[in-house]
């Protein structure tokens, strides 16, 4: 099974890197190709030309697609037909996906690092997954500024198991940088915050007051056409950063990327040669 990650991996202390240990954990003991550019492959490519072509073909071949940030092949690919043409293509052929990003709601309305260049790409897919964030930001009364054990907890919200069972009800788990979203049909919430957190609204007056039974930092798409989670913050990462101080994350945090990584591996629809 092939899954292509859009990030560009940032190295052994990196985001990605971490986010990517969560994959290789919870994907074994099966056979998993896991396909993600090094920052050297993708600074030291020998072309553009060569190295869009590599990604089309990692792209096409994908059985599942994941992001881990919000600096991604998208942002560097989204104007260009060729790739968005496949990329919508493969999914609404229901590949699997799990998109996290970290400032959603930067993205949205562009400001901060130059989004407004590309934010056009990410509004066309939120809009098209029906998924929309506010600037609602999330956080622990302790919250520091790194990904720890104060990072605020959210509960998951009681679903349908034929939609999803990926949180278990009465197992709080961990988001970093979340944000609350709203969403359209076809989605469903599944963890809601509660008045134990922070609800900062300050750069978004117009989101209102959070209802916890409309707003969600994660969200799974579960239609004829598409099949695949939205994330508003990190919840797929193994360790806890607080400066040189790495430590496991909490074991609910774990149980739900694996079950993530096995609700995305049941739904790739295999094909066989004819």
């Amino acid at each position: 099974m092939k899954y292509f990650v859009l990030d560009i991996n940032d190295g052994s202390n990196g985001v990605v890197e971490n986010c990517l240990d969560a994959l290789r954990l919870a994907t074994l003991p099966g056979e998993a190709e896991i396909i993600c550019f090094t920052h050297d492959e993708f600074v030291n490519r020998p072309s553009d030309e060569e190295f869009f072509e590599q990604t089309i073909d990692k792209l096409r071949d994908a059985d599942i697609l994941l992001s881990f940030t919000d600096r991604n092949l998208f942002i560097w690919y989204g104007r260009d037909p060729a790739f968005r043409k496949l990329f919508y293509e493969k999914i609404d052929s229901r590949t699997p996906f799990f998109f996290q990003f970290m400032s959603v709601w930067e993205m949205y309305y562009g400001p901060g690092w130059g989004y407004s260049e590309y934010r056009r790409h990410y509004t066309d897919l939120l809009e098209y997954i029906e998924a929309f964030p506010t600037g609602i930001r999330i956080y622990n009364p302790d919250e520091s500024k790194y990904f720890t054990h104060y990072t605020p907890e959210f509960e998951p919200v009681p679903i349908d198991p034929n939609i999803s069972c990926v949180f278990e009800v009465g197992r709080s788990v961990g988001i970093f940088e979340a944000n609350l979203m709203t969403f359209g049909e076809g989605n469903s919430a599944l963890l809601r915050s509660h008045d134990r957190n922070i609800h900062d609204g300050t750069r978004d007056p117009g989101a209102g007051l959070p209802d916890f039974e409309k707003h969600s930092p994660f969200v799974i798409r579960n239609t004829e056409k598409h099949f695949g989670f939205f994330i508003s913050g990190t919840l797929m990462a193994v360790r806890y950063y607080h400066r040189a101080e790495h430590s496991a994350v909490r074991e609910a945090n774990i149980a739900a990327i694996f079950n993530i990584v096995r609700e995305l591996q049941s739904n790739v629809r295999m094909t066989t040669d004819a």
